[in-house]
C-alpha cells in the first residue's frame, strides 16, 4: 500500500494565501484520543486508515481577507453497537468546511479564530473531527444487524 504522508504540523493562513491542498493517508492507530471510542475487540493494525483531503483558499475583498478550509476526512472504524454490546463497522465521512480568522482580527467575534503566528497540528485536528462525528450512542443500522443472543440476554 502507498501511503502520502501528511505533515505533523501546517500553517493554515500560509496554506490558504498559496492555494495548496493536501491529500493522504493517515493511521487510524496514531490517533490515541480516538481509540477511546473504538472497539478493543478488533485490532487497529495498518488496514485501518483515515483518508482525507484539505483544500486551502483565501479570498481578498473590501472587509480584508477570508481564509477558507474545505475537504473531507473518510474512514472505517470499529465501534460498540450500543443495543447490543458487540463490535461494528462504522464508516464515517466528515465534510469540512471553515472559514478560519486571525487573533487580531475583533470583528470576527462570533467565530473561531486561531493565532496567526502558530502552526497546529494536523492529527490532532482531523482527530477532533473524527470524535465530534462518531454518535452519542453508535448502533447497527439495523437492529436485525445486531447480535440475537445478546439482545435476548439484555432485555
Amino acid at each position: 500500500m502507498t501511503i502520502n504522508k501528511l505533515p505533523v504540523k501546517i500553517d493554515p493562513f500560509k496554506m490558504c494565501l498559496a492555494g495548496e491542498s493536501l491529500q493522504g493517508v493517515l493511521l487510524l492507530r496514531h490517533c490515541r484520543r480516538l481509540k477511546e471510542y473504538l472497539s478493543d475487540e478488533i485490532v487497529i493494525d495498518d488496514d485501518f486508515v483515515i483518508n482525507v483531503r484539505l483544500d486551502f483558499s483565501a479570498l481578498e475583498d473590501d472587509n480584508g481577507s477570508h481564509f477558507f478550509v474545505k475537504g473531507k476526512i473518510v474512514s472505517s472504524m470499529p465501534l460498540i453497537c450500543n443495543r447490543c454490546l458487540q463490535s461494528f463497522m462504522q464508516n464515517i465521512s466528515v465534510k469540512i468546511d471553515y472559514l478560519i480568522f486571525k487573533k487580531e482580527d475583533k470583528k470576527q467575534e462570533n467565530y473561531i479564530v486561531m493565532p496567526d503566528n502558530e502552526p497546529i497540528h494536523l492529527l490532532d485536528f482531523i482527530e477532533d473531527e473524527l470524535i465530534l462525528s462518531i454518535a452519542l450512542s453508535p448502533k447497527h443500522k439495523k437492529i436485525d444487524d445486531c447480535d440475537d443472543d445478546m439482545l435476548k440476554y439484555l432485555v
